[in-house]
């Protein structure tokens, strides 16, 4: 029942303007996983030359961290693609801070939005139906 409900929250945050609250909690956990993956780098090359098993350990938990890392960035783009007028918006809005572009609005000029127009759309498929 609780994950039903769960289910149902993020449709409803996914589907609105609220996204920006969850996508900043995310951007957090990004930057944490940032941080030990970095944290991770400089234990394995301090155990680089020190023998199989610490190496490979730390080999072990460099990867795991960047795929946290990975996994995070994955769950920021989807939320991202599904709200395609919440990215535009932030596309936009880019130069405009003092401090320079915020890591949200860093992720959004990654993430590809392909507008198509509904009228046009609309006319093909009524033409291709018609030839049908």
């Amino acid at each position: 029942m609780d994950v039903e409900r769960r289910k149902q929250g993020w449709a409803v945050i996914i589907g609105s303007p609220l996204v920006a609250g969850p996508l900043q909690a995310l951007i957090a956990k990004r930057r944490m996983a940032e941080l030990a993956a970095e944290e991770k780098r400089n234990a394995y090359e301090k155990a680089a030359g020190r023998g199989t098993g610490a190496e490979y350990t730390a080999k072990k938990n460099l990867e795991n961290a960047e795929a946290e890392k990975n996994r995070i960035d994955r769950i920021i783009r989807h939320i991202m693609l599904t709200n395609p007028d919440f990215v535009s918006s932030l596309k936009k809005g880019r130069g405009w801070t003092r401090g320079g572009s915020t890591p949200l609005a860093k992720m959004a000029e990654q993430v590809p939005i392909k507008r198509i127009r509904e009228k046009a759309w609309l006319e093909r498929m009524r033409k291709k139906l018609a030839s049908a």
